[in-house]
């Protein structure tokens, strides 16, 4: 669970590194004034700046619920082979999801991966509770 928790925090990372990157760049090339990010307000910020940025805030939302699944299961003693592979399903769809998100952006596809990542985490809820929330 640990190393599935850890690939999920790189990416994040990377996405970090990838929205000041870009947002950097913007200013370099005159397309936002470095002013517009004290308070995000008196430019209209590139299509790149926003889902690079949007990537970034969607990898601090529902994430949130698979560090908390993956953090019981350890506590309770519970990493099966079962919730090891959902927790890995979970990560590569969301690297599929910021993937797709960072370069053809394709809605439909972006849905299914964001969707399917979270039929996973609640898999993982599930399977938890049935195994161990009654003991």
């Amino acid at each position: 669970m640990l190393l599935a928790i850890s690939a999920l925090v790189l990416l994040t990372f990377c996405v970090a590194l990838t929205v000041v990157t870009t947002r950097r760049n913007a200013v370099i090339r005159g397309e936002i004034p470095f002013s517009y990010y004290r308070v995000f307000r008196g430019a209209e910020p590139t299509d790149l700046v926003l889902k690079t940025t949007n990537n970034f805030k969607n990898l601090l939302e529902t994430p949130t619920l698979f560090y908390v699944v993956c953090i019981l299961a350890i506590v309770l003693k519970y990493e099966t082979t079962l919730m090891m592979s959902l927790a890995w399903l979970y990560v590569l769809l969301r690297v599929v999801h910021s993937y797709i998100h960072l370069t053809y952006n394709n809605v439909i596809h972006r849905l299914y991966a964001f969707g399917s990542s979270l039929i996973v985490i609640l898999i993982m809820f599930v399977v938890l509770v049935a195994n161990r929330g009654f003991a």
